[in-house]
This record gives structure tokens, sequence and C-alpha cells, in this order.
């Protein structure tokens, strides 16, 4: 039998009180090193004061000691957490550069104090930026007036790193930017960049009012969220980034793109465009982009793409061919852009048409395009390439194309070069021109839709019309769909927000459908089983429209 000596325990309790005391005493030692390392962040963070009537001898550190001039501010460095901030209702004619960097958690600050109008510093087309600052991470621009920067190759407002850097942590928000050359606020090659409820205006480059653009190198992390940009040449523009979020905005009275997602050196991913407003575009009056290019939305070359719950109208001029969402796999991609996404949106007179799926070298693969509403769609445009409710070309296959419900199209759905789609539970009233083109080479699998109108050419294969009869025997498609009015709850109001496209008691569409595994209709509201063809499930409450929504031209 072992026995422990009352000495022998005493030693191991002697033991053990001080091995507990180290270790306490190790934590508390651990703790202090960890506050020491944040002390100059906590304890360094300064505020600086600019105003007008300032002194640039002053310390700047109150209200009541003020720098005077941004040339001063130049001259400084500054520490993670520091915020340098304008007096509001003051005017700097001078160009902003930032020369230090904050960190994470804790940007280096420029904004206003005080009440009134936002602080203005102008470039006025003397200068080349009203901000610039280069190889920078984590500055944050909030609530200033950035105007007239002179630069023909960045912007008003520009973050640039050089080719291969590595900065972060660009945020641009609360901002007005007004008048450029080139771009209104330009990120060049930076991950996690913010910019966000900024008006852009009176921008003059073709590239961007907002642009934010990388190269080979992989990088990520946009959110481009809740802007206001108008009355320029460009909207948004992203190019050669991954995981980009590009949502509530509201962009109009532009002269070429809305809003444009491009690769150029690089295929991207993981791409949302949500809850964006975009009309009046574009409004050139001559020019190659105004002649061919996409008015709303547009996506070259990337993959997992997402486009959500926009309202893109009024993307009009006279004779053009402009889109309300273009998706394409650029010339020269080794990647297919699929699978992506277009669900829930509301389009209205877009003269080249709604929607247009182009393909590439590696082809458009799988787009799905459902639940949308879709009015005026290529009607007034011209050629007919395009101007369709759902136009494929370019070897774009397997496309998707459920639920929808178009009103007054030029052309319903339209296929050409080689292309392959799936088409059901569709409303396609009154088109104009043709209810399905399908050319010589390409396919449409089209079954369970409501085609209204008829006539001896309102269907074409390969080259030939036909009425719906003939279609159906031909094309050996469409054996359970119908030639019938929809009867929309209010159809006469097709070309505003007054159109209704929720379908009356009686209505031929109503649960004629066939199960395409979706679950819930434009409306949010649950499907039916079989569904209804079109965007609006039968029978459900239609929820109020946004009230937030301009409505262009009314």
């Amino acid at each position: 039998m072992l026995v422990i000596s009352q000495e022998a325990t005493m030693k191991q309790i002697t033991f053990l009180f001080r091995f507990g005391f180290i270790v306490t005493l190790m934590k508390k030692l651990l703790l202090f090193l960890i506050l020491l390392c944040l002390w100059p962040v906590w304890a360094g963070a300064t505020t600086y004061y600019v105003s007008n009537s300032g002194r640039d001898s002053s310390n700047g550190t109150s209200t009541s000691t003020p720098w005077q001039t941004i040339a001063h501010v130049n001259a400084q460095t500054f520490k993670p957490g520091d915020s340098i901030l304008f007096q509001a209702g003051g005017t700097w004619r001078e160009q902003l550069t930032v020369h230090s960097s904050g960190s994470a958690g804790s940007p280096i600050t420029f904004g206003g104090y005080g009440s009134g109008a936002l602080p203005v510093i102008d470039a006025q087309f003397t200068r080349n930026y009203a901000v610039y600052a280069a190889s920078q991470s984590y500055v944050t621009l909030n609530g200033l007036d950035m105007r007239n920067g002179a630069t023909v190759s960045y912007g008003t407002v520009t973050f640039y790193q050089p080719s291969g850097a590595s900065q972060t942590g660009i945020t641009v928000e609360n901002c007005n930017v007004n008048g450029g050359t080139t771009y209104g606020i330009n990120v060049w090659r930076t991950n996690n960049i913010t910019i966000s409820n900024n008006t852009v205006s009176n921008i003059q480059g073709i590239y961007g009012s907002i642009r934010v653009s990388g190269d080979s190198t992989s990088r990520s992390g946009v959110s481009v969220t809740n802007n206001t940009v108008h009355d320029s040449v460009f909207g948004i523009a992203t190019v050669d980034y991954d995981s980009v979020t590009i949502s509530g905005n509201t962009v109009y009275n532009i002269h070429q793109y809305g809003i444009n997602h491009n690769a150029q050196n690089r295929s991207t991913s993981n791409l949302i465009i949500s809850g964006n407003e975009v009309y009046d575009t574009p409004l050139a009056t001559s020019g190659a982009y105004s002649e061919i290019g996409y008015g709303g939305v547009g996506s070259y070359t990337a993959t997992g793409v997402s486009v959500h719950d926009n309202y893109l109208h009024d993307s009009v001029k006279a004779g053009s061919q402009i889109d309300g969402v273009c998706l394409m796999s650029d010339v020269g991609s080794s990647t297919a852009l699929s699978p992506a996404r277009i669900y829930n949106n509301h389009f209205r007179n877009c003269q080249g048409g709604c929607v247009e799926i182009m393909g590439g070298p590696s082809g458009n693969v799988g787009t799905e395009v459902y639940y949308n509403v879709m009015s005026g769609c290529g009607v007034g445009g011209v050629g007919t390439t395009q101007r369709a409710t759902v136009g494929l070309g370019g070897g774009a296959t397997l496309a998707l194309i459920y639920n929808n419900s178009s009103y007054g199209p030029y052309s319903g759905i339209r296929l050409v070069s080689y292309s392959t789609a799936i088409a059901k539970n569709n409303i396609i009233a009154e088109a104009s021109h043709t209810n399905v083109y399908q050319e010589t080479g390409s396919t449409v699998t089209s079954d369970y839709n409501d085609y209204s109108a008829d006539g001896a050419a309102m269907f074409s294969l390969n080259g030939t019309g036909y009425n719906f009869s003939g279609w159906k025997t031909n094309s050996s498609h469409d054996t359970h769909s119908v030639n019938s009015n929809p009867l929309f709850t209010n159809g006469s109001g097709v070309y505003s927000l007054a159109a209704d496209f929720t379908l009356q008691a009686g209505s031929p569409a109503i649960w004629a459908g066939v199960n395409v595994r979706l679950t819930t209709d434009y409306a949010g509201n649950q499907v039916h089983n079989p569904p209804s063809f079109g965007a609006y499930e039968y029978g459900e409450t239609v929820p109020a429209a946004p009230q937030s929504l301009r409505i262009g031209g009314q």
C-alpha cells in the first residue's frame, strides 16, 4: 500500500499554488503586451480640424485652433485612426493628396464637421484631382464634396495602386462628386473597396462615373451600394474583380452603359447586381457606344452572375439597339460564362431588347431567366439581331427561360448563331414581329407557354414563317402551349407602372404550366403545383410597388 506523507502532500500543494501563480502572472503579462501593441492605435489617434478661417501655424487639434489650407494637410504624416475634418460650408480650391495609411479597424478618415453644406474640395479643372492617393490602405472619405478633376487618365477622386500591389480597405461614403474629365470616383488595384451613399454627376469620361479597376492579379471585395449616378457619359463600372456587389443604386440620364462589369485581363466570378434602378440610358445622339452598346446592365466574362430585383426602364434612343441586361462571354475568353441567373427584374421600354445572352469561344452555358416582368422589349429599335424579350446568340447554350411575363415585345424569344434554350411557362402577349424566332443551327425547346398574337409568320423556323398551328407541326414544340389572351389584370398600362400583369379569373394561364422546380414567383409568393404561366402565381396578394422608385416619363 502506497503511503503519502503529510510533508509530501504539503510540498505538492505548495508547488501547485506557485505554478498557478506563475500561470496567472504570464496571462497578465500577455494581456499587457497586447495592450502595449494597441496603444499607439488607441492613444495616438488624433482629430484635426481645417477651416477657411484657420491658421496653418495652429495645432489643428480643436475647432478653435484649426488649420487653414490643404497644402498644410498634405505636408503632414498621419497615424492609423486619425481624422482630418473640414468645416461645413467651406471651399478649398486645392488638391488633397493622401500620403499616409491607416490600419484594419483604424482607417485615416477625411470628412467634415459642423452644420451646413458639405465642405468642398474643387480642382477647378486646373488640377488633375480633387483627392488623390497612391499606394495607401485603409483610407476613408466621408461627407465631402469633391469637384472638377482635370486628369484625362484617372478621376476627380482617385486611389491608385501600382501593378502587383496589395493595398486594401478604401471607403468613399456620403460624398458628392460633381464634374470630371474622365472618372468621378476611380479606385485601382485595391482589395476590399466600399463605395456607398454617394451622388456622382456630370462626369464626361467614357469608362465610368464610378469605376473600380483591377488587372491580371486576383483581387476581390467590391461593394458599390446606394449611390446616385446621373447626367454623365457612363454609370458604374467594375473591371477584373471577383466578389462584386452592385446594389441599391439609382443610375439615370446616362449616355452609354448604366451598370457594367467587365473582364479585360482575367475571368472573374461572383457578381451580384440587385435592387438597382437604371433608366434614361443612353442619351447620346451619335457614337459607336450609343449605337451598339447596352443601356441597362451588362456583364462580360464572369461566372456566378446574379442579376435580380432591378427596375430597368427607358433605355431608349431613336434607332438604337439598347438592352436592359446583356451577358456576354468575351472573345478570347478561356472560361465559359456560367451559371448566371436573371430573375425578378422589371423591364420596361428597352429598345434593343430586355435580356440578351451572348456566347464566345467557350460559350455561355446554363443561364437562367425566370420570373421577370417585361414590357415594350425591342419596340422602336433597329435591326433584328436583338430586340427581343430574351435573345440568345454567339453560341450561348442551354439557357432556361421560365415563367416570364412579356407584353408588347418586338420578338418574344429569339435564337441566332447556334444557340440553344428551353422555354416553359412564359406569357408572350401581343408581340409585333415574332413570338419565337429560331435561326438555322439554333434550337429552342418550348412548351407550356401562352402566345396571344398569331399570324402567318408569327413563328419563324429556319427562315420559314408559320402561324401557331404550323409552328407546332413543323417544330414539334409547344404541344401544351396555348394561343390565347392571358387576361392580365391591366395590360392597357403596359408602358407604365400602371400595368398589372397578375391574372384575372378565367385566364387560360392559371395553373396550366409544368413544374420547373421554382418555388416563389415575382412577388415572392409560393408557386402552385402545377404553376401558372407568367411571372405571377394566380390567387396571391401582390405587395405594393416600392415607393422610392422614380418613374421616368410620368
